[in-house]
């Protein structure tokens, strides 16, 4: 009797200690909404999520500096996120991720609010080097983080796998999921999910409760994008701020003077009360850029006049696969991409098929006509972090172009390294097939220069190329190819590491196979449909075979061409 009524006594003193300190007890619920879809826990994984959640409110006074953090930087993220057409439950993600310190540096060398390493962030359009990093911007990263999730969730339509994704790549998370799930609205949590994404669903579960019954704050952040040119120091004076707080929310910024090569944003800490009108002078200062109204549209990266000009210059607009296309640059959207290749912007989006919430990928193609319903080239394989989009775009074909003549179903995802038939429909008899994707085996664009783009499988010949699109490095080409920047270097006589826009690089070498290629007949084939499949004569396979008429064996094994 003595021992149960200690321990009575012991709960009831840990809770009043709980509560003195306003850590927030609260039940993990049956069901959780995440990015507008219905979560179902089970009872295995709620108590994970107990287990979690006590984890992180072990320590109240680190658990309250984080909530104190969440209720700074949530705002900006918040906002950008709306900018972005991009579920706000993911900024519980940065929480996870870095705690919100800015500077936060991984054991893998991943930095800033959102934890990319240097490649992935210059893929999402990040600036990383000695004067400039963006991964401890948080407006900037944010956007980079939303853009990488978005392309993910491409391929899952589901935010859930989309979020694991985050954490194991693309490629990492497709292992790990349930095919009947992709494009669901509603599924199921249990015990065997990823921890990642359990560890997740416990922070917006405990962080959301603990922020909504905080205390507000009697300073807020504000983006600040007129600083082009000027330093912390002047910024601060001129707003009559402190320069050390300044500081200490721009970490990103590594030189004196904010470049002027692009719009970067300043992070500002004011007074509740003036959190308005810097607001307004950002928003008005925005639309004065994109207008080209702009005093100081000289640092944007495409002002109107620029556009003008850009919009008349060859080397911007291409034909792939007989379909006049164009390059969109950073700053274009659906509308000035639509204005320079003189369409609507309904008929814009319905080329490209996207919606109008979808953002432009500066450095890509969007196309000024219909797509066509067969691509130059007979096959393509599958590379890591495609999706059925952006194949669709490199070869001026439909969607659902792709999954008719792969016969793939509407929720079908797709796989590394499978051959996908974009030329004329896989036969019901031929099996699906997939290839090791070696470093040298990618797709490249070429013929930029003379304004005709066709797209190959640089796997059937000795070089692969690369053409320099905008705001692209040497190192960036690199890792784009999988090679050395010394490779580069050496095979294309480079003197130094600058590279020219437009230039065309020798991005790959590969040997030559001699094997032969083999055709085993099945029914219903002819020599012509043979020679169509792949794209060769009917005299060459007679000729390559010493065939002298058209006729054909069951099982016959015929050479059609030699590599």
């Amino acid at each position: 009797m003595k021992a149960k009524l200690a321990l009575l006594l012991f709960i009831f003193f840990i809770r009043i200690s709980l509560s003195a300190q306003n850590i927030p007890i609260i039940e993990v619920p049956d069901e959780i909404e995440f990015a507008g879809m219905k979560l179902k826990l089970t009872d295995g994984a709620k108590e994970i999520l107990r287990k979690d959640i006590a984890g992180m409110t072990k320590n109240p006074k680190y658990f309250y500096s984080k909530v104190d953090l969440a209720n700074i930087y949530f705002p900006l993220i918040e906002k950008v996120f709306e900018e972005e057409s991009f579920p706000a439950d993911f900024k519980y993600l940065a929480l996870q991720e870095s705690s919100l310190i800015g500077d936060a540096i991984s054991k893998s060398n991943a930095v800033g609010y959102w934890q990319f390493k240097k490649e992935s962030a210059v893929e999402v359009g990040l600036r990383v080097d000695t004067k400039i990093d963006e991964r401890m911007n948080v407006i900037a990263s944010s956007r980079g983080a939303a853009r990488y999730l978005k392309r993910n969730n491409q391929t899952f339509n589901n935010w859930t796998y989309a979020l694991l994704s985050y954490n194991l790549g693309l490629t990492g998370a497709k292992s790990q999921i349930d095919q009947s799930n992709i494009g669901a609205t509603t599924m199921t949590v249990d015990e065997n999910m990823h921890w990642y994404v359990l560890r997740f669903l416990a922070h917006k579960i405990i962080y959301q409760h603990a922020i909504e019954n905080s205390s507000s704050v009697d300073s807020v952040l504000v983006e600040y994008i007129d600083g082009a040119n000027k330093s912390l120091g002047d910024i601060a004076s001129e707003h009559h701020l402190d320069k050390t707080k300044i500081e200490h929310y721009n970490k990103w910024l590594k030189t004196d003077l904010v470049p002027e090569d692009k719009i970067y944003s300043v992070i500002l800490t004011v007074p509740m009360s003036q959190a308005s009108v810097f607001a307004k002078t950002s928003e008005s200062t925005k639309t004065e850029i994109k207008e080209g109204k702009h005093s100081k549209g000289k640092y944007t990266e495409a002002s109107a006049i620029d556009l003008k000009k850009i919009s008349t210059t060859t080397s911007y607009t291409f034909t792939i696969n007989g379909i006049d296309a164009i390059l969109a640059l950073e700053g274009d959207n659906s509308v000035t991409l639509s204005t320079k290749g003189d369409v609507s912007k309904e008929n814009f989006l319905a080329y490209n098929e996207m919606q109008s919430f979808e953002d432009v990928i500066p450095n890509r193609i969007y196309y000024l006509e219909r797509k066509k319903k067969k691509a130059m080239v007979l096959f393509h394989a599958v590379q890591e972090g495609e999706t059925f989009w952006s194949i669709a775009q490199n070869y001026g074909i439909k969607i659902e172009t792709i999954r008719d003549k792969n016969r793939m179903d509407d929720n079908e995802a797709l796989e590394n390294g499978r051959v996908l038939w974009i030329r004329i429909k896989r036969p019901k008899s031929k099996p699906i097939e997939y290839k090791v994707i070696e470093k040298m085996e990618i797709v490249t664009i070429k013929n930029i220069s003379s304004g005709e783009v066709y797209i190959e499988d640089s796997n059937k010949f000795d070089y692969s190329y690369h053409t320099v699109l905008v705001g692209e490095t040497l190192f960036g080409i690199s890792k784009k190819h999988e090679v050395t920047t010394d490779s580069l270097m050496k095979w294309n006589n480079l003197e130094n590491y600058t590279v020219t826009l437009g230039e065309t690089l020798i991005a790959g070498i590969k040997e030559k196979t001699e094997e032969p290629v083999f055709y085993s007949v099945i029914t219903g084939d002819t020599f012509y449909k043979i020679a169509r499949l792949y794209n060769v004569s009917v005299s060459d396979i007679q000729q390559w075979n010493n065939k002298t008429d058209l006729s054909l064996k069951l099982g016959e094994k015929l050479l059609i061409k030699k590599k």
